[in-house]
């Protein structure tokens, strides 16, 4: 018996949050590249916040819940199919607490994509730049989480490839965004807004990526049959 589709939940977080921002990309580009209010008298190149400040402000808060649900329900989901079995089960408690840990800090990130997308750049600068922090941080965070659950249950289980495919998946992306984070507040700091702008929407579209790996954590469960209890924390 097959199980329910949950890998299509990334899918659905991945394909809404790329084609928010090419519809974002797009839009700019076909109205003839606005100088919006909220950029520096100095910047051509508009932050995505920027864009997502005005006409297509509903865009930008439906894209953010949207994403923000479904990669909640994706962690969620991961969670319950191994506490099933029906993917790798966790061998040790460490494991299972770097799975919830990955959970809460994804919501955390959730959280501070729909603040920062409610609470615009151009009228709450200040929650806006909070709420992009929290943003970045607990998404990076719960890569982090899942990147070491990943690498401890590969280390283990090695006839699952997939756990060390999505073990490098998520360490680069680890690497990949922490380093673009830090280029990205220099950038900030130090008034560069081309760059920074520049290096947002890279930012974000890693982040799409990202969110797409998940598809391949959850697809073996579509396919899988609840198995027999194991000997391992799960099964306690």
């Amino acid at each position: 018996m097959r199980g329910p589709p949950y890998w299509i939940l990334p899918l659905v977080a991945g394909v809404f949050w790329s084609g928010m921002l090419a519809t974002f990309m797009i839009y700019w580009q076909t109205t003839g590249q606005p100088h919006y209010s909220s950029m520096d008298s100095a910047q051509n190149i508009p932050y995505i916040s920027d864009i997502g400040a005005f006409r297509l402000k509903p865009l930008f808060i439906t894209g953010a819940a949207v994403t923000t649900i479904c990669v909640d329900l994706s962690l969620i989901s991961e969670r319950w199919l191994r506490h099933r079995g029906q993917l790798a089960r966790n061998f040790t408690h460490t494991e299972k607490g770097l799975s919830i840990a990955s959970i809460v800090c994804g919501v955390i990130g959730g959280l501070g994509l729909l603040f920062l997308s409610i609470f615009d750049t151009a009228d709450y600068g200040t929650v806006h730049n909070i709420g992009l922090f929290v943003f970045m941080a607990g998404y990076i965070a719960s890569a982090t989480c899942s990147c070491w659950e990943y690498q401890s249950l590969g280390s283990r289980g090695r006839e699952h490839r997939i756990l060390r495919a999505s073990f490098w998946i998520k360490l680069a992306f680890i690497i990949l965004q922490v380093s673009l984070a830090i280029a990205f507040v220099s950038a900030s700091s130090t008034s560069t807004y081309n760059a920074a702008a520049v290096l947002e929407w890279v930012l974000a579209f890693v982040f799409g990526i990202y969110v797409f790996s998940y598809a391949i954590d959850l697809f073996p469960a579509a396919k899988s049959v609840k198995p027999k209890p194991a000997m391992d924390v799960e099964s306690k």
